[in-house]
C-alpha cells in the first residue's frame, strides 16, 4: 500500500482551485499529506521575480481554499523552476495520487486523477 502524498499542481486558474479544494478533501478523508505545485518560468522582471510571483501564488489559494475548513491536511508547498509536464512528473514521483484539472502530457508513476470540472463557465 502506497502512503505517500496527493501532489496537485496549480496555476492560478478557477479549474486549478477547484482541483486544490477536491485533492484537499482526499488528502483529510485518506489521512495522506497533500503537496500543492506550481511550476514556473522565468519571467522578464527575473528569477527571484518569478519565483516570488509563484510562492505567492500558492499561498493565496491555500488561503482561499483552507478558509472555513475545520480540517487541513499537512500541506507542503512547492514553487519550482520548470515545465508544468516535467515538474509534476518528479513531484508525483512515488507519491499516493497527482491531481490535474485537465488531461495532459504528464508521464507519472503516480495514479493521475484528473478533477471534476466545475459547473458553468470556467475562466
Amino acid at each position: 500500500m502506497n502512503i505517500g502524498a496527493i501532489v496537485v499542481g496549480v496555476d492560478g486558474s478557477e479549474r486549478c482551485r477547484k482541483a486544490l479544494a477536491w485533492a484537499m478533501d482526499e488528502a483529510v478523508a485518506q489521512g495522506r499529506p497533500l503537496h500543492v505545485v506550481n511550476a514556473w518560468e522565468l519571467c522578464d522582471e527575473g528569477e527571484r521575480a518569478s519565483r516570488a510571483r509563484s510562492v505567492a501564488l500558492v499561498e493565496n489559494l491555500l488561503r482561499q481554499v483552507c478558509d472555513g475548513r475545520d480540517v487541513v491536511p499537512e500541506v507542503v508547498r512547492h514553487s519550482v523552476r520548470g515545465c508544468a509536464s516535467e515538474v509534476l512528473s518528479r513531484r508525483a514521483r512515488g507519491q499516493s495520487m497527482l491531481v490535474l484539472v485537465e488531461e495532459g502530457k504528464v508521464s507519472a508513476s503516480a495514479p493521475v486523477v484528473v478533477a471534476p470540472a466545475p459547473r458553468g463557465p470556467v475562466d
